[in-house]
Formats: structure tokens, sequence, C-alpha cells
């Protein structure tokens, strides 16, 4: 069994794949030209969700012998929103993923965000660079409403922490007739604006599909009360960045925090700079040392699936598209 790898992982993550599975060849391809040559005999493609180029995702409907693709990334919308998806899907190949390494290092960058604003945070921090010494009004998570979009293993980790801190908790789901203890009350996508109207802090966790691109706008901002923070560590292009903007500067919510932006680095005349109310990291919200090692686990887990001919972990659903 040959695998593709077209990320340049370091040796001993390669090694891990060698030794839990005697049989298989893996080859680093970081380049067009290899690749082009590597996958004309490769069974399996590895990388991360970012290191499928369009070039790359042209050649492989054609790979003759190519069976599966493991993403090492929770996020497969870079390899979905191709447009030879379709020739994939038609071939018959296989897309898994590395969903939920990531859930506890994404939840605590989100309480962070949550923290920030309700103790001012990054106010006192602006103080303390100037040398002000000045009391602000604080506020206190308890009985506050959090409503996540998108109550996948993030969104249900996020639910969990917020609920150790005595607040109330709101979810939106498609499949929106379901009892999870750690969420309050569930709402159907279709009211998505009925369930902002209250919220103190909304948190964007959805993946990007053709349902959810610009799934918040406009509409969806004025429904939101003059206190709500909005934040998103799910994909920028879930929503209107101009309205978002435009909800900001008319201070019709009270802030943002943002990890993730509809183009990425995030221009750097974008207004959102400037923004004393607004939070910005750049896309690093599921960072931590381990990841590597646990995108490893879970690709040599589905090597001996994929061996035993049983279904892979994280199985990706083309019609959903996650």
């Amino acid at each position: 069994m040959k695998i593709m790898l077209i990320r340049d992982l370091d040796e001993k993550h390669i090694n891990r794949l060698k030794k839990a599975h005697s049989d298989i060849e893996a080859h680093k391809a970081l380049l067009l030209k290899n690749q082009k040559e590597e996958i004309k005999s490769a069974e399996t493609v590895m990388g991360f969700n970012s290191d499928f180029s369009s070039e790359l995702l042209d050649i492989l409907p054609k790979a003759p012998k190519l069976k599966w693709i493991q993403s090492l990334s929770a996020g497969v919308d870079n390899i979905l929103t191709n447009r030879n998806v379709k020739k994939l899907k038609e071939r018959g190949i296989v897309i898994s993923t590395a969903k939920g390494i990531h859930k506890y290092a994404i939840t605590e960058h989100v309480m962070a965000y949550i923290l920030t604003f309700s103790r001012n945070l990054h106010i006192f921090r602006e103080q303390q660079n100037k040398k002000i010494w000045k009391r602000l009004e604080l506020n206190s998570l308890e009985n506050k409403n959090l409503v996540v979009l998108g109550l996948g293993i993030v969104g249900l980790e996020i639910a969990k922490r917020a609920k150790s801190f005595n607040m109330n908790v709101s979810g939106i789901k498609r499949n929106w007739k379901v009892d999870i203890k750690e969420v309050d009350k569930i709402y159907p996508p279709y009211k998505m604006n009925e369930a902002f109207r209250n919220a103190h802090f909304i948190v964007v966790t959805v993946p990007l599909t053709k349902e959810t691109k610009h799934m918040i706008g406009k509409a969806q901002f004025s429904s939101m009360s003059k206190e709500a923070v909005f934040i998103n560590i799910g994909r920028g292009e879930t929503v209107v960045e101009e309205d978002l903007i435009e909800s900001l500067e008319n201070k019709e919510i009270a802030g943002a925090a943002l990890d993730v932006f509809t183009e990425e680095p995030l221009d750097a005349n974008s207004p959102l700079y400037g923004m004393k109310n607004v939070l910005i990291t750049p896309h690093i919200a599921g960072l931590f040392p381990e990841r590597i090692n646990k995108a490893i686990k879970i690709a040599n887990k589905n090597i001996k699936r994929y061996k035993d001919n049983r279904p892979l972990i994280n199985l990706v659903n083309y019609d959903t598209g996650y």
C-alpha cells in the first residue's frame, strides 16, 4: 500500500506510520511535479486540508490507483469546493478527516475570547500599555446567554465548558429534535434569528459547505442585541464580512472575536484591525503541541481499518460536505 504525503512531516511521524504498518510505503511529494509522478502508483493521499492545491485536485480524479484521501485536519472544504469533487465522488474515492483532535484547544480559545470581553481584559491591556490605573465596570458569565451555531464535536465541548461557568446555553443544529444535556434549548437553522435575539455571546463552529456559505449576514446581525459579542472559529466564508464590519461600525453589536476570515491573511487595510471592540487571531484556535501526533494516531487507526475493509473513522459525506 503506497501513501503519498503532501505535507513535510517530521521523520518521527512517518516512522510511526511505518512501524505500525510494515507493509506500507510512505513517500513525500511536496512539489506538483513530484505529485504528478507519485500519484500514478499511490493508493492514498495524506495531508492537511490546506495542502490540497487546485492543481493537485485537478489530477487526483485521474489517478488510476487512488482510493482514499486522509485529511490530517478537521476540515475538507478546500477539497470539496473544488470543481473536481464530483469526479472524486464518481470514482468512489473516500475521504476521512482528523475531526475531534482540536476540540479542547478550540474550546479553550473560545472561552478565552468570552472571558476577555466579560472582564474587559483587552481594555485593561491597553491601559497597562499607557500606564493608566482605572477601574471599569465588569460582567460575570453567570446567567449570560450563549448560542452555539453548530453542535458538532467542538460545539458540544464549548457548550459543556460554558455550563461550568453557569451560562445559559442554546444551540442551533440541523437535526434539532434531540436532547443534549449541556444545551438548554436547541433551535433549527430556520429559527436562527430568534435564537440570536437575546444572546450575549454567539459562537460559530460550522464547517464551510454550500449550505453554510454566507449564512450569517445583515439580517442575522440585525437580530442580535447591542450586548452581543460575535465569535467565529469555524470558517470565514460562513459570514458576510462586509455586513459584520457594518454592524460593528454602527454599534449594532458589542464586539467580535475572529479567528477566521473570508481571505487569509486578513488584508492589512481591513477596518477590523483598527476596531477596539474586535479581537483578531490568525487562524490558530486549533493549534496545540500534540496536534500532529493526534492526527497521525487517527491516520494509523484508519490505515488498519482500510486494510481490514472496515468503515473509516471520520468518514466524510460528499453530500453534506463534512
